[in-house]
């Protein structure tokens, strides 16, 4: 038996309370209104069925960006992400105060996923007392879960790839978006 609710099929409903089950597929004409949280297991396909119109993954977070090692200092490093599909967007700072002993001078460690495929663009958009002589300052994801900073000198000299930007007091912040 099938029973619709369109409005002029003269069955009144004062309010359905509690939980509705259904099983199998339902379809639903006109607008459909919830006031509550959403949960599809499967995804959510918009435009077509098929897996290319299909989000199936989305998160958001928090991840500590650092250099690594032992007797690094920082006065503030933050990160956040938002994880669509298979695309991360994120913003990141890190600020040094004492070098230490860090595992690396030249990237950025601690991102929230794997990068799916190495040498896609950081942004940086602020950096601070960096000494090697930089005109511009650049970064690009590695599939070891790292930015490696990069710099072009000043006016017209050449690319440093990996240079070693990490000293004390050294400011970075940046954004971007990357493929797992």
């Amino acid at each position: 038996m099938a029973i619709t609710l369109d409005g002029t099929s003269g069955i009144t409903t004062p309010g359905i309370v509690g939980n509705l089950s259904v099983s199998g597929n339902t379809t639903v004409g006109g607008t459909l209104t919830n006031t509550g949280l959403i949960t599809a297991s499967a995804g959510v396909a918009v435009g077509g069925v098929g897996a290319a119109n299909t989000l199936d993954d989305y998160e958001e977070g928090t991840f500590t960006p650092n250099i690594g090692g032992t007797g690094v200092v920082y006065s503030g490093t933050q990160g956040v992400y938002r994880k669509i599909g298979n695309l991360v967007f994120i913003y990141l700072s890190i600020t040094i105060t004492t070098i230490g002993s860090p595992i690396t001078t030249n990237s950025i460690l601690g991102l929230p996923f794997a990068p799916a495929i190495s040498n896609q663009h950081f942004g940086i958009a602020y950096y601070n007392a960096i000494t090697n002589n930089t005109y511009e300052l650049h970064g690009n994801f590695r599939s070891d879960s790292s930015i490696r900073v990069e710099g072009k000198g000043s006016f017209g000299t050449g690319q440093t790839s990996g240079m070693n930007w990490a000293q004390n007091g050294v400011a970075i912040y940046g954004s971007g978006c990357y493929y797992t």
